[in-house]
């Protein structure tokens, strides 16, 4: 297996594990850390692709113009997403790419010892101190943007391993 499938590979099982726990409804904090995983390696899995962007933990932002290059260019995509013009692709891109940056940033790496994450406590410049289980993330990681975002992905990496949707009917 080539490093950069390896990525998609372990991106699809973290989407994986982001969609189970969002039937669940459990604590936004626990989806949000595997959609994070899953969206931190798919974004791995196109540096290794395209080498010319740094495996970092904010690897999705980093390297955003060129996946959004990439995926305009290849009409699966749009197919798979059931949309008819690129323009409408590139809505979606614009709109995910707001909410995988928003998802990224809550990587502790990324997001420091003062802000918001979806794994360790943090103590905010105010001096109070916050578990990811009982914060609330806002809109930019809401539902509505979480489900969006797991579509495209789920979407991408089906392409990328030939595999089917995890979210098919």
């Amino acid at each position: 297996m080539t490093p950069e499938r390896a990525f998609f590979v372990q991106a699809r099982s973290d989407l994986e594990a982001a969609i189970r726990l969002e039937a669940t409804r459990c604590d936004n904090c626990q989806i949000l850390h595997a959609l994070q995983m899953a969206v931190e390696k798919t974004a791995k899995g196109y540096a290794q692709r395209f080498g010319t962007f740094k495996t970092v933990h904010n690897a999705f932002s980093t390297g955003f113009p060129r996946i959004r290059v990439a995926l305009l260019a290849d009409s699966s995509v749009r197919r798979r997403m059931g949309l008819t013009q690129r323009t409408e692709l590139s809505r979606v891109l614009r709109s995910v790419a707001r909410t995988a940056t928003a998802v990224e940033a809550l990587n502790p790496t990324v997001a420091g010892k003062t802000n918001p994450n979806c794994e360790y406590p943090w103590t905010d410049p105010g001096g109070t101190t916050h578990a990811p289980a009982r914060h609330r993330f806002g809109k930019a990681v809401g539902r509505v943007a979480r489900l969006k975002l797991e579509r495209f992905l789920d979407h991408v990496l089906a392409r990328e391993l030939r595999m089917k949707s995890l979210l098919a009917q």
